[in-house]
């Protein structure tokens, strides 16, 4: 029994894993009911600092900040989708480049079907850093369905990254973006084949 929230939670045991059974109104990892925090979180859509919560509904400000945080501690691709069948066979990734307290960082994305089944952080663009990025994606994807590999994922052709999902995933077949086929031509067209330009990228 959590002290702070005085409510009995059970534990199971599935082929030799425990799993916490948590209440659906209970916040993960036992910091607050959700009744109590629903407005707060609310509120953050907007952008509203925790110091602000804080004044507002009470505790302090790392409360809420934790309280945040602690929500993305789930498997996306577990939280999205509930059933094996549904893993998507055809993919697209990517690194949406960031900051964080100043410093350059990646975070690398997959997404299918207008919505986002991965997101990790990782501090450089290299080979080694991306395949451990990614490899939160096969890791939660293959817990809902053991053995899950895409089929396609449709990339930006940047070395690493094909190479990071080759290594994650030795079946799949990468598909460069169409964005960038046609800023290539359009980059190598400036100059010597600027004439060339309109008729080939119409064709395209």
């Amino acid at each position: 029994m959590p002290k702070k929230l005085s409510i009995f939670i059970r534990r199971i045991k599935v082929n030799g894993i425990s799993y916490t059974i948590r209440p659906s109104f209970v916040m993960p990892y036992m910091t607050g009911f959700t009744d109590d925090v629903m407005d707060a979180l609310f509120f953050r859509k907007f952008d509203v600092p925790f110091w602000a919560l804080a004044h507002v509904f009470g505790r302090n400000p790392m409360y809420w900040y934790r309280l945040e945080n602690h929500i993305g501690r789930n498997s996306i691709v577990g939280t999205t989708i509930k059933r094996a069948e549904l893993l998507p066979e055809h993919i697209a990734a990517d690194e949406k480049h960031t900051r964080i307290l100043g410093n350059k960082c990646y975070i690398a994305t997959t997404v299918a079907y207008d919505c986002i089944l991965g997101a990790s952080i990782t501090v450089n663009a290299g080979e080694t850093a991306l395949t451990n990025a990614y490899g939160i994606f096969k890791e939660e994807a293959q817990r809902v369905k053991p053995g899950y590999g895409p089929e396609t994922v449709n990339l930006d052709g940047w070395p690493a990254t094909n190479n990071a999902w080759k290594i994650l995933f030795s079946s799949v077949v990468i598909i460069c973006c169409f964005l960038h086929i046609y800023i290539k031509i359009r980059d190598r067209s400036k100059k010597k084949y600027k004439d060339n330009f309109i008729e080939t990228a119409t064709k395209l």
